[in-house]
């Protein structure tokens, strides 16, 4: 995210609904701030190039990246349950 994205402002609320739901209650969340030069390798190492964008991480790989206008409460809900199953 970015401390000035409106649309990463948006996904912040749908990651934070999300967060609190019990069937998730074994996933962490985690916000990190892009444009923080102390994330920079994060950064690189996520192969993060634009925001919003919301990385699914699984047994230490890269399972699934959405991005922008793919962010929905829906679509990551759907994809969460796809990788805790």
């Amino acid at each position: 995210s970015s401390p000035t994205c409106g649309p990463c402002k948006a996904v912040k609320g749908i990651v934070d609904r999300i967060s609190g739901d019990d069937r998730f209650s074994d996933v962490s969340f985690w916000e990190v701030n892009v444009t923080d030069p102390t994330n920079s390798d994060l950064v690189r190492t996520l192969n993060i190039r634009s925001v919003p964008v919301v990385v699914l991480v699984k047994d230490g790989e890269n399972r699934k990246i959405l991005v922008g206008g793919d962010i929905t409460e829906i679509k990551l809900e759907d994809t969460l349950l796809g990788l805790t199953e």
